[in-house]
Formats: structure tokens, sequence, C-alpha cells
């Protein structure tokens, strides 16, 4: 099989992105994982490819449509 083909300055990009949205909310990562379930540390690291759904989940919790989110990525 294949492997998967991973853009991962993408992924760190988004990574960050989360990272910055967070912290000027002022919330930690323990914080949004108790308000969203979800375990950004690896996500803000770029290390974890995130599903379309997670990335969802976030931009809606962060206040932001998906075309938000992109622009300027």
């Amino acid at each position: 099989m294949p492997r998967q083909n991973r853009r991962e300055d993408f992924i760190k990009s988004i990574g960050r992105k989360f990272r910055e949205l967070r912290m000027a909310k002022g919330l930690s990562q323990i914080e949004v994982y108790i308000e969203t379930n979800i375990n950004v540390k690896r996500i803000e690291a770029g290390t974890q490819n995130i599903s379309v759904s997670t990335l969802f989940t976030l931009c809606e919790y962060y206040g932001l449509t998906p075309e938000e989110f992109f622009r300027g990525l």
C-alpha cells in the first residue's frame, strides 16, 4: 500500500494558526480539551494531520468558518 502523501509545511501552518487563535483567546490547551474533547497538543505542534471534522469543530469553537480559517495560509 502506498504511503500517504503529507504536506508537512501545510500541517504545521494549520497547527500554528490554531495555536495563535487559542492564545489570542487566553485559553490553555487543557481548557480547549475540556470544552471540545479535542487534544490540540499534537495539532498545534504540527505533528498530527487534522481530520476535516476536527478542523470544522475547532473552527466553530473559535468562531470562524473554514473559509475564514484558511484565508492567508
